[in-house]
């Protein structure tokens, strides 16, 4: 991420953290963990994304104050211990409600 944000582009030589043309970043596209994961650590679901998420954005905030930063949630529609989670369970993802 660090060398992402401050590597220079090449048509306007400005920091990526410091370009205009660039609207926002996604930190990751539908995080997800092994099912099962938070509960065996004794954790609430989605507590290991969400802190991966605050961990990640506090560095990506260190760097560059001037982009928006987005995490795409999981919620509807995924497959769940063989049944079809119409509403989101917390077993894999993190719900968007728990990332502030």
């Amino acid at each position: 991420m660090t060398y992402l944000l401050n590597r220079v582009n090449v048509y306007n030589g400005l920091r990526y953290a410091d370009d205009p043309a660039i609207f926002s970043f996604n930190l990751c596209n539908e995080p997800t963990t092994a099912p099962g994961y938070d509960a065996s650590l004794g954790w609430a679901p989605g507590t290991a994304i969400k802190q991966w998420v605050e961990e990640m954005a506090a560095h990506f905030k260190s760097i560059d104050t001037n982009h928006l930063l987005s995490v795409g949630d999981v919620r509807v529609g995924w497959v769940c211990m063989g049944v079809v989670c119409w509403w989101f369970c917390g077993c894999h993802g993190c719900h968007h409600t728990h990332i502030r």
